[in-house]
């Protein structure tokens, strides 16, 4: 039990530093870290409401296997294992910044599933159920959420109304369009002129500013 909860702990301290560094050296790393922790939060609620759904009991409960320490009271669920959901969950979210240390955090989530079982406080398909729903859900909300962001401005309130203030003024023959600019992951709404007999666009200075500064470099 002590070293399940020391490695997760450091593990947690690692994604803290991981994050820390990915802001100063690599924001692409850092927004996959960030959908990565969303991920992490989702498994936990996911993990502990089938805790209650199934309450399965504990070992040391149901066929009282010796502990190393004293075995968790009733109420206190065996599966899935929250420890292993944890592991696989941060190590997934960190693998997923810095891909060349999947490997190291792999090993790490192993050994803390592994410790969970071996000090007898869960069985071992607590565990491998733990690792494979931590590991799904981070991988599915950092592939989902971007997805899912580009969908929704098109519908938020606050854009049909760009396009309303985007409306040809009078004794002008250029039709406008609202135009969406992403930079740095945030969205800015822009007018357009678009000539209709050249088909060329006409962009405003503060559009063309906000293209240039989306071309630098993070």
């Amino acid at each position: 039990m002590f070293f399940a909860d020391t490695a997760l702990l450091l593990l947690v301290l690692f994604t803290a530093g991981l994050a820390v560094w990915s802001w100063f050296k690599d924001r692409a790393a850092l927004t996959r870290l960030v959908l990565g922790g969303v991920g992490v939060l989702l498994a936990y609620a996911a993990s502990s409401t089938l805790k209650l759904v199934f309450t399965e009991a504990r070992p040391c409960q149901s066929i009282h296997v010796a502990l190393a320490e004293t075995c968790p009271p009733p109420g206190d669920w065996s599966w899935p294992s929250n420890h292993s959901v944890l592991a696989a969950a941060f190590a997934a979210a960190c693998a997923l910044a810095v891909v060349r240390l999947r490997w190291y955090l792999a090993a790490v989530a192993l050994l803390i599933a592994a410790a969970r079982v071996g000090v007898g406080a869960h069985y071992l398909h607590d565990v491998l159920f733990g690792l494979g729903l931590g590991l799904l859900v981070v991988l599915a909300t950092v592939h989902l959420l971007p997805r899912l962001r580009r969908v929704l401005p098109s519908s938020v309130p606050w854009v049909r109304q760009a396009g309303r203030r985007c409306a040809r003024p009078a004794g002008e023959t250029a039709r406008r369009r609202p135009v969406e600019l992403r930079v740095f992951g945030e969205l800015h709404v822009s007018c357009v002129r678009v000539h209709t007999h050249s088909k060329q666009f006409s962009i405003s200075i503060a559009s063309w500013l906000l293209l240039q500064r989306a071309k630098k470099p993070i």
